[in-house]
């Protein structure tokens, strides 16, 4: 790892240029504390689906406890917010096109019927959607 890259951190120094010797210390979130804070949200949203804090996880490479992961859904109905709906789609399509940017969700086809989800989960979330 380039110096330069501060992506992790070896145990005893601080430092690291190593792969391993960073995985066996800590990786560092990227964009620094603004990075960080975006790690903290997702951290966060996932506790409220069940998870556990990462301090509290048990680690996933030993061991016989799950590590307690957490799933966060947030729906969004496009046609109720004052933006564009095509916007958004309009500006990923720019950031792949003109920048690079991957964007695996997007390379998924999906078809002319779209994507099957299941008819009690549909119900559920119609459910939570109407009490909030």
């Amino acid at each position: 790892m380039p110096p330069s890259s501060r992506d992790g951190c070896h145990r005893a120094t601080g430092d690291a240029t190593d792969a391993s010797a960073a995985l066996a210390g800590a990786l560092l979130p990227f964009g620094g504390h603004r990075g960080g804070n975006i790690a903290l949200l997702v951290e966060l949203l996932a506790t409220l689906g069940g998870g556990t804090f990462s301090l509290d996880a048990p680690p996933f490479d030993h061991g016989d406890a799950p590590p307690g992961i957490g799933v966060f859904l947030l729906c969004l109905d496009s046609g109720v917010l004052p933006g564009e709906r095509g916007r958004p789609a309009s500006h990923l399509e720019r950031l792949r096109a003109e920048h690079g940017v991957r964007l695996p969700a997007l390379e998924r086809e999906v078809g002319a019927d779209g994507l099957a989800v299941d008819e009690e989960l549909i119900r559920r979330l119609r459910a939570a959607a109407s009490a909030a």
